[in-house]
């Protein structure tokens, strides 16, 4: 996945959840991480050799509370590639239903907002959760 990324080839997953949503979620929650860990192997590089360039990189995922892991004491949550990220020229993008939706597929009461304060910018459209509109008017101030 390494030499994927850096020749700059697109890696994507298409799997119908409605087949099979366990297979799906462990799919793309490996998948994920196996990114993750090529992407933050590339700041070793980027160190070593400060006067090659190095290609952006984008991670783009749709339904991200399916994928979400935090990882609170391990070294493999999400929260600990997206404070990371930056310095190894990876932009993430994530698109979930809600805060809710995420809040509620992550382990424990609080991890949820460990990795929402990650997101540096965040978009809320309309949503008819409470939740959401209520945390997203906090954000606001």
């Amino acid at each position: 996945l390494a030499d994927l990324i850096e020749q700059g080839k697109v890696v994507a997953l298409n799997f119908p959840t409605a087949m099979n949503p366990g297979l799906a979620r462990a799919l793309g929650t490996m998948l994920k991480q196996d990114f993750q860990r090529a992407v933050l192997g590339r700041i070793q590089t980027m160190t070593n050799q400060p006067s090659s360039p190095q290609r952006a990189v984008a991670f783009v995922c749709d339904e991200y509370q399916s994928f979400a892991t935090t990882g609170e004491n391990e070294p493999s949550g999400d929260e600990k590639f997206f404070s990371l990220a930056r310095q190894a020229r990876c932009i993430p993008i994530v698109a979930t239903q809600s805060i809710s939706s995420l809040r509620s597929a992550l382990p424990g009461d609080e991890s949820w907002r460990t990795l929402l304060q990650c997101f540096r910018t965040k978009i809320i459209l309309a949503t008819s959760d409470e939740f959401t509109a209520r945390t997203a008017a906090d954000l606001c101030g």
